[in-house]
């Protein structure tokens, strides 16, 4: 029941009275142990029960001594004792529960333990570190350093931010050690679970390697994985490692020539020599920015794929992947292959059993800005089926200009489709037609549709290089009704082009229509027109004030700026 107080004048610190005081003190020889109950202030924590064991020669001769410190207090204010004694991190405010063991060895911390129950922390582990903000922390806690690394394990462990980040895992560990004595930098991390997101941001709280805080920023992992054990060798990104997770609802940002992905779950499992990944994509986003413009959305997506590493190379082998949306539905399979220093070789095959032909746009890889928006506004509507895809070679030649290169092949087969291949152009309708996207060029060739009311063969629609070129050329032929291709002359650009020489004009009887547009996105006013149209015994009358004309044959020719008739005949 003794009373002791604490003045310490090299800290210059307040007088500290501790009443109801149980100590003893044992030394045996160099070893040293005490034991201490107490009551602090009120205002500073409850009852104290500090114990002591360690060993040293001279207390002349701290900085030699080593040993473990124990402390028990169901309530302290943490912020407050660093008045009088030397805490192990710079903490600021936190207040609450502890039980906790430290190690000490040549005069510095060199680990801890504990059980914590705290509320409202606010700590910095290291002074170049970002201070952490907690509204809770709970569980059992250790951290211990060396000369070039440290350790952190947690057990039972939550902690709640002041922005409201919860960071959870039943048990985790992180051990962290730099190169030293030639041999290289090592780490090991392990949990049964882990918020992405919270990781991310704990981690500017930590003293962890710059390289995979920088990742870590970069890369914005989210989501949860649970089994994690890893456990790798060198500076950041390692040469050596290897691991294995599960993970749900996984998402990463694309960066560089690393794809970027959200809504996956699935397993992985390898190490630098190979792998294995298992995927299932719910409401998914595929980021793919050296491929596609924009992010794929696909409503579910599986595969299964594994991965080996040789010589610098990496083969990915993708056994087999299917997915859909309201778009499409379809399969992939095949290999890949990089060494880092290139977009890497493909040898893929796929299928597609269902598309929506409006939205052929969203999946061109490698298109202008033009054509794409082309292929946006002319494919208004459609199904298409039987797709197969084929992609084989080094993806530096693609799309294969030079077919010795590689192989992009696209092949689709469309029905009901409807065709606006360029403003105020009569829309083509009822296509039924190949499409085919080969190298650099695409191609739609249609066997049947119509225009108003007349029925086409032949229809072609093609680009020439999707990469590159900003023209389409269209060519078709035509049966019908004279009367319907005036109209379609009346109802397009065309009737300006030719100074509407056909305006006024009346036609009863059929005939036969070949024309060829070239059309520049971008400039359809300079749109090229290359045209014939064959009488076959009509009855026309070129202008109200003129004779009827009967038995009319021949054939008018017309350009985008002229027109001129070639063996027409007729009776009056």
């Amino acid at each position: 029941d003794a009373a002791v107080t604490w003045i310490d004048e090299a800290r210059g610190a307040p007088e500290l009275r501790l009443t109801d005081v149980t100590f003893r003190l044992q030394s045996d020889y160099y070893r040293h142990r005490f034991g201490l109950r107490a009551r602090a202030p009120a205002e500073l924590a409850g009852p104290l029960d500090i114990r002591g064991d360690f060993s040293g020669n001279s207390v002349k001769q701290r900085s030699q001594w080593e040993g473990q410190l124990y402390a028990q207090l169901d309530y302290v204010d943490l912020a407050a004792w660093k008045q009088w004694i030397d805490l192990p991190i710079e903490i600021s405010q936190g207040r609450g529960a502890l039980r906790t063991w430290v190690d000490i060895g040549g005069g510095l911390v060199t680990g801890a333990l504990a059980d914590l129950q705290l509320n409202d922390v606010k700590a910095r582990l290291t002074p170049e570190l970002e201070v952490i903000d907690l509204t809770r922390l709970s569980g059992h806690l250790g951290w211990r350093s060396w000369n070039n690394g440290f350790e952190v394990i947690a057990r039972r462990f939550e902690a709640v931010a002041v922005a409201g980040r919860e960071f959870k895992s039943d048990e985790f560990s992180l051990r962290l050690a730099g190169a030293r004595d030639g041999k290289p930098a090592y780490g090991e991390l392990r949990a049964t679970q882990l918020d992405l997101d919270a990781l991310a941001e704990l981690t500017q709280h930590l003293p962890v390697d710059t390289g995979i805080r920088e990742a870590l920023a970069r890369f914005e992992p989210r989501g949860k994985v649970h089994g994690i054990d890893g456990k790798w060798t060198g500076d950041w990104p390692p040469t050596q490692y290897q691991f294995k997770a599960q993970f749900e609802r996984l998402a990463v940002n694309a960066v560089g020539k690393f794809p970027g992905v959200t809504g996956v779950s699935g397993a992985i499992e390898g190490n630098e020599r190979q792998g294995s990944l298992k995927l299932v994509g719910q409401k998914m986003r595929l980021d793919l920015p050296r491929v596609f413009a924009d992010a794929i959305e696909l409503a579910e997506a599986t595969t299964a794929a594994t991965w080996t590493r040789a010589n610098g190379r990496y083969n990915v082998h993708l056994s087999d992947m299917r997915f859909a949306n309201d778009d499409v539905a379809g399969s992939l399979h095949g290999t890949y292959t990089t060494d880092g220093t290139g977009p890497g070789t493909a040898d893929l095959t796929g299928g597609i059993t269902r598309a929506e032909a409006r939205q052929v746009w969203r999946y061109m890889p490698r298109v202008t800005p033009m054509t794409k928006e082309w292929l946006r506004t002319a494919l208004l509507d459609g199904k298409a089926s039987d797709v197969t895809l084929r992609l084989k070679g080094d993806l530096a030649h693609f799309p294969f200009r030079d077919r010795k290169s590689g192989t992009f092949r696209i092949t689709v087969k469309a029905r009901d489709t409807v065709l606006v291949y360029a403003p105020g152009w009569p829309r083509i309708e009822g296509i039924t037609a190949d499409l085919l996207f080969e190298g650099p060029s695409m191609e739609i060739n249609s066997t049947s549709s119509r225009i108003l009311n007349v029925s086409l063969g032949k229809v072609r629609a093609a680009i020439s290089d999707v990469e590159r070129s900003a023209l389409i050329e269209i060519a078709g032929e035509a049966e019908g009704a004279t009367s319907e291709f005036l109209r379609f002359i009346a109802e397009s650009p065309a009737a300006a082009m030719i100074d509407r020489f056909t305006d006024g004009m009346d036609a009863q009887g059929s005939g036969r229509l070949a024309m060829r547009l070239m059309l520049p996105f971008d400039n359809t006013a300079g749109t090229k027109l290359v045209g014939a149209y064959q009488f076959r015994s009509n009855r026309l009358r070129v202008d109200p004030d003129m004779p009827l004309l009967e038995q009319v044959d021949g054939r008018i020719e017309f350009t985008e700026s002229s027109v001129r008739g070639q063996g027409i005949t007729a009776q009056i």
